[in-house]
This record gives structure tokens, C-alpha cells and sequence, in this order.
């Protein structure tokens, strides 16, 4: 199967580098063997660019990562370089913006394509949203490279419903304003911007706002389709010989004030009961980190009420390893 999913891609050889700010949709590329780096321009939508991208850069991987970096945007800062500092242990992070129990799958059973042999150490970052949403991602079926892991009904069905046509996407894409290094970190996306141009009172505001809008239209509920791929993922780690740590991450203490007993509380708690209620099945480690002050986080270790900057990130890993000391290793 590994073999047929790299055919999926043109035969582009190239590692994100740098950006260029104000030009839509173009970035640099560093070709392996120039020195400088060289542009490309793509017109796809970022969050296609942010899952082919990640996809991509495992297939270029010389060798398995030991620690293997999964969730949603609030995870795409936590840092391989740090991990590797703390345990020695090589890592790859291959979180991506608004990702489901769906992305991981597919994550996670590309990874054991690409090294059939390898036994990781996942850390999967969630939160107390984890298990809405109506749909799969749009964007997870129209890459062939990581729709693959699903059965055809599966595609056919949603592919139809979200209007998806498949198509080959090209080595390295990315969007405006986002730079990924080629170990999945994050470095700069629009977020970075916005912390020069707006208070983060005023951005945690934005996401306490959005999220009291969403809990007031939408039911406290976790979505079958979410929970079941959920634990498929989790039973897929156990049957390769993975460890686990899922951990719910740390919010911003005015956004967790302002939200937790406005929808977020009863959120949570399905979702803590949900998760522990799987423990003994597939033997994972669990580590609840809503609260900042579990970590030792600043107020200002946040983008916005729910993004984590890089600082928070290595806190988290810090809880993990005083927490469960081989975790990582």
C-alpha cells in the first residue's frame, strides 16, 4: 500500500524553508542541493495544503520519528527539536488545523504504511470539542494519499454529499502566511500576525464569543462518527505496538472562565468520561490539562482563548515526562 500512495505524487522534491508575506498563496521552497530558496505558487485552499503538506512531509522522511505529535491546530506548535532535547528521542509533528478522530486515522495508518516496522510514541492532543461536527472534513477526502484508508462506501458517500472530487495533490503546498518546518512544526501562520496587531484580551474575546455562539445552537453530544474512529484509531495503535498519551489541552484562564459553565463544562465532562471509559480497553495514558494552572502556563502562553504558543507546548511535554517519565523514550 505504501508503494501505490507516493506514486499518488508528482515527483517534486522540495522542504518549506520561508514565506513570502503578502503574496497570496506563494511560498519558498528549499530545493535540496541549492542554496537558496526557490518559489512556488499553489492556489489551494490552506486547509488542503495544511493535510497534503503534512502527508507529504512523512513520505519524505528518511527514517520513523519515535514521537509522533497528533491533533488540531492547538497542537501544531509543540516542537520535535524540544522532544528530541528531553528524551533523546527523534520526533514529528503531524497535527493539523481542525482535525477529527478521521485525520488521526489516517494519520496514523499512514505512518505505519510508510515504516511498517515502527513502534511510535503518540502524543494526541484534544479538547473538550473534539467529538462535534456534522461531517468528516472535506478536505481529508480529497486528498487520495489519506482518503485511501477508508473504506470506498465511506468516500463515495461523503464525497457526494460535500461535493469532493478526488484529485493528486503536488509535493509541498502551502498558503499565505503559514511556515512548516520539515519536522511539522509550525512556525508562523496568520495567528503570529494578529499578536502584533490586536491585544489578546481582544483575540481571547473572539474565541470566548465563538464558542458561546456554538454551544448555544449546537447540542452537548459526542457524534458517532467521531467516537468510532476514535477508538478504530486507538485499537490500530495497540495492535502496532504504539504508547499513547492522549492529553486534553490547557485553555487560556479568561477564555475557561468566561465559557465553563456556558456549555463547556458539560462538553467536557462527556468527553473526560468518554476517554477514561476506553483505558483499560486500549491501555493509553490520560492526562487532563484543561487548566493552565495544571501546567505552571502564563496567561500570555496562549494566541487566543485556545491556541497554545510554542512556550505553553513545551510545558505540556514537560507535565508528560514528570508525569509518565518513559513515556517518550
Amino acid at each position: 500500500m505504501h508503494r501505490v500512495a507516493r506514486e499518488l505524487r508528482r515527483p517534486v522534491v522540495a522542504i518549506l524553508a520561508a514565506i513570502i508575506v503578502g503574496a497570496p498563496l506563494v511560498l519558498l521552497v528549499l530545493l535540496p542541493g541549492l542554496a537558496d530558496p526557490v518559489s512556488v505558487s499553489t492556489s489551494r485552499d490552506p486547509a488542503i495544503a495544511i493535510r497534503a503538506l503534512k502527508a507529504d512531509l512523512i513520505e519524505r522522511l528518511s527514517s520513523a520519528p519515535r514521537v509522533v505529535i497528533l491533533g488540531g491546530s492547538r497542537a501544531t506548535r509543540f516542537d520535535p527539536a524540544y522532544i528530541t532535547a528531553r528524551t533523546g528521542s527523534s520526533a514529528f509533528n503531524a497535527a493539523v488545523f481542525g482535525a477529527r478522530p478521521e485525520d488521526e486515522w489516517a494519520f496514523v495508518n499512514l505512518l505505519h504504511s510508510r515504516f511498517p516496522n515502527a513502534h511510535f510514541r503518540f502524543v494526541w492532543v484534544i479538547h473538550a470539542d473534539e467529538f462535534g461536527g456534522r461531517t468528516p472534513a472535506k478536505v481529508l477526502l480529497e486528498d487520495p494519499l489519506l482518503s485511501q484508508y477508508f473504506p470506498p462506501t465511506f468516500v463515495t458517500q461523503w464525497s457526494n454529499r460535500l461535493d469532493v472530487t478526488s484529485q493528486s495533490f503536488p509535493l509541498i503546498a502551502q498558503a499565505q502566511d503559514m511556515v512548516i518546518a520539515p519536522n511539522g512544526q509550525t512556525l508562523h501562520s496568520p495567528m503570529d500576525v494578529r499578536v502584533h496587531s490586536e491585544p489578546l484580551a481582544r483575540r481571547v474575546k473572539a474565541t470566548i464569543d465563538t464558542s458561546l455562539k456554538s454551544y448555544a445552537s449546537l447540542p452537548a453530544q459526542l457524534r458517532p462518527e467521531r467516537r468510532r474512529y476514535f477508538a478504530k484509531t486507538l485499537a490500530l495503535m495497540k495492535s502496532r505496538g504504539d504508547k499513547v498519551v492522549v492529553v486534553m489541552a490547557p485553555l487560556q484562564p479568561a477564555y475557561l472562565a468566561a465559557v465553563r459553565d456556558h456549555g463547556w463544562s458539560v462538553r467536557h465532562r462527556l468527553v473526560v468520561d468518554y476517554v477514561r471509559g476506553l483505558q483499560t480497553r486500549f491501555g493509553f495514558r490520560f492526562l487532563d490539562l484543561s487548566r493552565a494552572a495544571s501546567i505552571g502556563a502564563s496567561p500570555n502562553g496562549f494566541y487566543d482563548g485556545i491556541h497554545l504558543r510554542a512556550s505553553t507546548s513545551r510545558l505540556v511535554i514537560d507535565k508528560i515526562l514528570k508525569i509518565y517519565p518513559r513515556a517518550l523514550r
